[in-house]
């Protein structure tokens, strides 16, 4: 609607939540160079752990393909998980449970670490600016991992968890709405 409109990301950049390197290969890039998006992880992270990340995966499935924010996540918590079963010794989810409160691993992205509290991750984060080649220009990251704040300030912790355990149960016990 933007560029029906006129409005060209050289007069109004926007900024994008959910567009990754693999969904750039899609879009006419010349409608979209000079916008951004907002990660954790772009494929033109400069560190030497992210640059042998990237050649396993284009050896594996073809040097025309390229890495994104959700790929590189899986790709920790696959190696976080292991560490936890290394540590708890045996497949009790319990154990791994709480041994993952105590991983952390040096990413691609960056130190990535499990909150003990929330077990969510601690991540660097980043804004890249869509390049002609397809890829992001990191323009700014944050200088150390920012804690995750999985309950906004909207409500307790407490009253979030109820909210969703109000709407599991509403929704006969799954955690999709039957309705839809």
């Amino acid at each position: 609607m933007l560029r029906m409109a006129g409005i060209t990301p050289d007069m109004i950049p926007t900024i994008s939540f959910s567009i990754t390197e693999e969904e750039l290969g899609s879009l006419s890039l010349k409608d979209i160079v000079g916008d951004y998006a907002a990660w954790n992880y772009f494929q033109t992270v400069e560190r030497p752990e992210n640059a042998a990340f990237v050649q396993r995966f284009r050896q594996k499935y073809g040097q025309q393909r390229v890495t994104n924010d959700p790929m590189e996540a899986a790709y920790f918590g696959v190696h976080l998980w292991a560490q936890a079963v290394k540590q708890a010794g045996s497949d009790d989810v319990a154990a791994i449970r709480k041994a993952v409160k105590d991983q952390s691993l040096d990413a691609p992205e960056g130190n990535v670490r499990i909150d003990a509290e929330t077990q969510h991750t601690w991540k660097i984060v980043r804004i890249g600016k869509i390049m002609q080649n397809g890829l992001f220009e990191v323009v700014y990251s944050s200088e150390r991992p920012i804690q995750p704040i999985p309950f906004p300030a909207t409500r307790t912790q407490a009253a979030w968890e109820d909210f969703l355990q109000n709407m599991h149960l509403g929704w006969g016990g799954k955690w999709a709405n039957p309705g839809r």
